[in-house]
């Protein structure tokens, strides 16, 4: 799930009680910060992981390369890619 408001949570519960679907797998509840009492916790067939369902060596490895490309281009005194700050790079607007 990609945020809580996307899926039903009604939805969800009848596929996976009506086995529409094998299982799920939610990175995030639709409560932030979630119930300790929330049913799908304890859910046989649903795996709840704290935010990081993403995170391997592939993907950390991917954010380090792109830190890396942007300390290189602001070294250069160039735009860093997805630069949502400019006054903060020290660069001047041009």
């Amino acid at each position: 799930m990609a945020r809580g408001g996307i899926v039903s949570r009604q939805a969800l519960e009848r596929a996976l009680e009506e086995e529409w679907i094998a299982g799920a797998g939610l990175d995030v509840l639709w409560e932030e910060p979630h119930r300790t009492d929330d049913p799908f916790l304890a859910h046989p067939k649903v795996v709840v992981t704290p935010h990081i369902g993403g995170v391997n060596d592939a993907s950390l490895e991917g954010v380090l390369r792109f830190i890396a490309g942007n300390a290189a281009l602001l070294a250069e005194g160039k735009r860093p890619m997805s630069c949502l700050n400019e006054s903060g790079t020290g660069r001047k607007k041009s």
